[in-house]
């Protein structure tokens, strides 16, 4: 694989994590508006309480691959920029 390849390849991760975290928070928001001042049963409250707990870790992933994918990018960036010299005219 070569370094763009690899660049893309990051690049096009980033974006489906972001669309994922869209979908994924629109959802949430919508779940939260049709809950609201409900009385829920017991056992729905264990499953959203299980919900909220994976829907936590899945922010600790989405936030970690953030961070490890900005770096990543910013230093392929800066690797990849070479410091050219002019090519003199051949005359």
């Amino acid at each position: 694989m070569k370094l763009h390849e690899l660049s893309a390849a990051i690049t096009e991760v980033s974006a489906q994590v972001a669309k994922v975290k869209d979908e994924a928070l629109a959802r949430i928001a919508a779940l939260e508006t049709a809950l609201q001042d409900l009385d829920l049963p017991n056992d729905a409250v264990v499953a959203l309480t299980t919900l909220i707990v994976a829907l936590s870790a899945l922010r600790e992933f989405v936030q970690a691959l953030d961070d490890v994918t900005d770096d990543i990018t910013d230093d392929i960036t800066d690797d990849v920029t070479p410091d050219l010299e002019p090519i003199p005219d051949p005359v």
